[in-house]
């Protein structure tokens, strides 16, 4: 029987392709159990997982108790439905971690996909907790970003990305954002409420 957990935990990953997103969620990730989206079939999400590209493959993957798993039906299925496809796999497993790797390129912002709106708002009921990384906030559903409980922010030039994330959070975000060096990042938590400038 799972434990609902009583915080939800909703991390997010900013910036341009090649600021690092991936990895700092990687290693924020450590030995849980997880479900690494792969829409970029990238090498590195395949290190100590399961390659699963397929829904059946997916599913067995789960009935076998694999820790790791890196999904890659996106080809197959097109990436709403891949995308989707996981979460309801994720909601009946539950007890995972959720790598949304560039989540922007596989939920729409409107309507938001079931099984991934029930997962932002109600996921932490089946131990699920989401870690997402986009290279275009705006390209986010509200409903996702209202729900962070963390964000990291890489380097981010377009204005109309600025302009969204300075009205989820600050005013001065927007001048912040484009002044920072490679591998600097803003960090924001809930708790604090504030932005503190780190390097990773």
């Amino acid at each position: 029987m799972l434990i609902s957990q009583q915080r939800p935990s909703v991390e997010l990953y900013f910036g341009k392709s090649g600021e690092g997103k991936t990895f700092l969620a990687l290693s924020h990730i450590g030995p849980q159990p997880a479900i690494l989206y792969d829409i970029n079939e990238q090498e590195v999400l395949t290190r100590n997982a399961v390659i699963c590209s397929s829904p059946i493959d997916l599913v067995k993957a789960l009935d076998r108790g694999e820790r790791r798993i890196c999904w890659r039906g996106f080809g197959v299925m097109g990436p709403v439905a891949a995308f989707e496809w996981a979460n309801k796999c994720a909601r009946v497993y539950g007890n995972r971690v959720l790598l949304w790797d560039d989540v922007d390129r596989m939920m729409p912002i409107y309507p938001v996909p079931v099984h991934a709106d029930w997962i932002i708002n109600a996921g932490r009921h089946r131990r699920l907790t989401i870690k997402a990384s986009a290279r275009r906030p705006a390209n986010m559903p509200r409903n996702l970003t209202a729900a962070a409980t963390k964000v990291y922010s890489y380097r981010i030039h377009g204005r109309r990305d600025l302009r969204y994330l300075a009205d989820e959070w600050f005013d001065d975000l927007a001048a912040r954002l484009p002044a920072l060096r490679r591998g600097q990042a803003l960090v924001w938590t809930e708790r604090d409420g504030a932005f503190e400038k780190k390097i990773y």
